[in-house]
């Protein structure tokens, strides 16, 4: 089966307390069950 898993990367922005960058992006797994395809994105 295949499975969307939806990542999300954040990094503190150097000098600038309390701001963030932030990025998005969707991946598409095979996997026996949806928490293999997590297991699989946060690798």
């Amino acid at each position: 089966m295949w499975y969307i898993v939806d990542l999300l990367f954040a990094v503190e922005k150097p000098n600038e307390q309390n701001k963030y960058v932030c990025e998005t992006c969707n991946v598409l797994f095979e996997a026996k069950s949806a928490l293999e395809a997590y297991s699989k994105g946060i690798i």
